[in-house]
């Protein structure tokens, strides 16, 4: 229940600064563009999964080589 009180706020405040500013819709969205937030987060995503992988891999040989011993 806090934490969806704080999201609202978050979202009020930021949409009053939006207002405030005159930032529309096609601003912020050009924004992210030229961040290129989108590429980074999916560098990210793909890192992540290559991690979990390496650690799945990991446990797997660890589990073969406690077998050889």
């Amino acid at each position: 229940m806090i934490k969806q009180i704080i999201l609202l706020f978050m979202v009020a405040f930021l949409a009053y600064y939006a207002g405030a500013k005159g930032l529309t819709l096609v601003q912020v969205k050009g924004w992210f563009d030229e961040r290129r937030v989108s590429q980074t987060i999916g560098d990210v995503f793909n890192k992540t999964i290559g991690i979990v992988e390496q650690k799945k891999i990991a446990e797997k040989t660890s589990g073969v080589i406690d077998s050889f011993k």
